[in-house]
């Protein structure tokens, strides 16, 4: 079992370095068959080991068989099993995608495949340290990535990225230093017990604050959000999706994967209210963004929002809404960068006024986004309806059942917004624009289909293993789709007789380029409260 986890993280390498050595079309082929024996080694040798038993198991393990005390653990249980599945599965549809344009390209092949093996060892470490080493890694990577283009706006938006994200892995240290400070050692078993103690202990309240914001800021906590629209609308569509739909995830596996630091209740509290605020502000800075990448960025905002309100309500449904929103995001979202990136590509247009009459156009395409459109929205049977029924289920505060209908709302109107673009007759930057990367398409179907799938494997798993969620679930559809229909009326009329008036009247409402000094200031401002808050 060993082996076959060294080799779940370090394949992808080894298939990276092959191709960028050898920079043969052939060899560059060989992603494809590294996916097929990656799914391999996940599905029938790790699967069994974590779900074929009367309880949840996990595989443990102290590489070079050190003790705990010393050595870096690994452990893959169901959270771990669940990220690595969405990492094989984003590079899936990823290779899908890129390869008609990218297959010649041994270097971009290449920094995908370190991507892939970094996420993969971040996704099975139990160590501190080698958490803030890959993340570090990520970091590198996805700034490479995103500055690939190498135009003005792409290195603008990567070294933004690269310099925030770094400053969050400054803080995310000092906190982990203050942790091997008092707890002597950094394996999470060991150190996650400690944490109940930080209100007698001051460096572990400033440990738990340095951490929460260098998290929050990888997490794209409102405040701290600032890097995630510039990098999302200057990377190619590709890589927007590995961000929306993994890496700006990473921080929320880390708060996870520190057993008992969401239960710590000044902690899920906090989420709680960063959670409320993030979901909304990102919602409402979507429906004033006029660029169709910069929607679905800030909607990456309110939707972490959605998360970490689900977590802060910390109730057994809740929780689990949360891990399965996760999942839902990074699906849709990940298929409305693809569809979104493809019109781009097509038509070199990004503004949402211009472009019309996309069903006319290209039908499958136009079906493929609006099923990412209908699930984000949260439509009934479909995947987000599972996952933000179960985050509002039981019992929760009046005034997150307010931020909860207001979230929503954003979403119903940023998305109706963008759904003009389906309709109408195609518009010039359609009509003059010949299709010439259909061959793409394979990408975007692959994960239209991973999207269509989520909620019948939800709803499955939620049966073998709590039978009571998917009685639950069809018991609320009927008063849940009469709901939904009533706020889409509202969302409707809100949109056509107040928000358009307003974008004619305010063009720049939505304008929101922060500078990196401003930033570090916002981040140190949130360090502050969070520390107070703990002290």
């Amino acid at each position: 079992m060993i082996l076959i986890v060294y080799l779940l993280i370090f394949l992808p390498l080894i298939t990276g370095v092959l191709i960028y050595l050898l920079d043969k079309p052939l060899v560059n082929r060989g992603i494809f068959l590294l996916q097929i024996v990656l799914g391999g080694l996940l599905g029938i040798a790790i699967a069994p080991k974590i779900f074929l038993s009367s309880h949840l198991g996990q595989v443990t393990f102290v590489t070079g068989g050190w003790s705990k005390l010393v050595g870096i653990g690994i452990r893959i249980d169901p959270l771990s099993f669940l990220f690595l599945t969405m990492n094989l599965l984003s590079f899936c549809f990823i290779w899908l995608y890129i390869w008609p344009n990218r297959k010649h390209d041994h270097k971009f092949l290449f920094f995908l495949c370190a991507l892939e093996t970094a996420l993969n060892g971040l996704f099975t470490t139990n160590d501190l340290f080698a958490i803030f080493v890959l993340i570090e890694l990520v970091t590198i990577l996805a700034s490479i990535l995103i500055t690939y283009k190498k135009d003005a706006l792409s290195v603008r938006a990567g070294l933004f990225y690269l310099l925030y994200n770094s400053w969050a892995m400054i803080l995310y240290l000092l906190g982990i230093i203050c942790f091997y400070w008092y707890a002597g050692n950094l394996n999470i078993d060991l150190v996650a017990p400690l944490l109940v103690n930080y209100k007698q202990e001051p460096v572990l309240a400033f440990g738990l604050a340095a951490i929460v914001v260098g998290l929050g800021i990888k997490s794209a906590f409102f405040m701290l959000h600032l890097w995630l629209p510039q990098a999302h609308s200057a990377a190619p569509a590709s890589i927007s999706a590995i961000l929306s739909g993994l890496i700006v995830k990473m921080g929320v596996f880390v708060f996870l994967r520190i057993d008992g630091l969401i239960s710590i209740p000044a902690v899920h509290h906090l989420f709680l209210y960063v959670g409320l605020i993030s979901g909304i502000f990102g919602a409402l800075f979507a429906i004033f963004q006029s660029d169709l990448k910069r929607i679905l960025a800030f909607h990456t905002v309110s939707q972490l929002g959605l998360i970490f309100i689900g977590l802060g309500l910390y109730g057994e449904k809740n929780t689990l809404g949360a891990i399965a929103h996760l999942f839902n995001h990074f699906a849709f979202k990940s298929l409305l960068f693809l569809a979104v990136g493809l019109i781009i590509m097509e038509t070199g247009e990004r503004r949402v006024k211009y472009i019309r009459g996309l069903w006319q156009w290209h039908k499958p395409l136009s079906l493929c986004l609006g099923i990412g459109i209908v699930s984000i929205i949260g439509f009934p049977l479909f995947s987000g309806s599972f996952s933000k029924m179960l985050i509002k289920s039981g019992d929760v505060p009046s005034f997150i059942k307010l931020g909860l209908y207001l979230i929503n709302f954003g979403t119903l109107i940023s998305f109706i917004k963008l759904s003009t673009t389906l309709f109408g007759k195609p518009s010039e930057a359609l009509s003059r624009t010949k299709r010439t990367h259909d061959r793409v398409m394979a990408g975007v179907y692959f994960i239209t289909a991973v999207v269509l799938l989520c909620l019948p494997v939800e709803l499955w798993l939620s049966g073998k293993y709590m039978p009571d969620l998917s009685h639950y679930y069809f018991s609320k559809i009927g008063h849940d789709t009469l709901t939904f229909l009533v706020m889409l009326l509202a969302s409707i009329g809100l949109y056509q007789w107040i928000v358009k008036p307003l974008i004619k009247k305010f063009p720049h409402l939505g304008h929101q380029d922060i500078s990196f000094g401003h930033a570090v200031a916002s981040s140190l401002f949130f360090f502050w409260f969070a520390l107070s808050y703990f002290a």
